[in-house]
């Protein structure tokens, strides 16, 4: 529990950092404010419909493609099942996930920042926003 705690407590702080600095940089609160909310709401509705079960009577098989650029593309994938596997599998649709190899890029530098479980972007942004408010009215 301990943990989680710290974990969140670390996020308030590098969010709250990262506004500041946006601040600093002669961004606009209220705008810096409105982008943000939207971006936590969107946070926070994707991770809502993760949590959701999903159902049972779904007749869908999942086929996962590496990307190559002289590759398949997913429309031919697409084509190649309707015409001969289809008629022979008791599903009703196919999703092609594709994914490309990990490159150069990918192992030098982690460009994802990861939310803590039980933190609320959009009600953090709210407590963060009247700080910020009263820094800025004073300049």
């Amino acid at each position: 529990m301990q943990l989680k705690h710290s974990v969140s407590e670390k996020f308030e702080e590098l969010l709250y950092k990262f506004i500041q600095r946006l601040v600093d940089s002669r961004h606009n609160l209220h705008t810096l404010t409105q982008i943000l909310t939207k971006a936590a709401s969107t946070l926070d509705s994707r991770i809502q419909n993760h949590d959701k079960p999903k159902k049972d009577d779904d007749n869908t098989i999942y086929v996962h493609w590496q990307y190559h650029p002289d590759g398949l593309k997913h429309s031919d994938i697409c084509q190649i099942f309707n015409k001969t596997l289809q008629p022979h599998l008791p599903y009703d649709s196919m999703h092609i996930a594709i994914s490309r190899p990990k490159n150069l890029r990918d192992m030098l530098s982690k460009s994802v920042l990861t939310l803590p479980n039980n933190v609320n972007t959009h009600d953090l942004i709210k407590t963060i926003s009247p700080v910020e408010n009263q820094n800025t009215n004073s300049t």
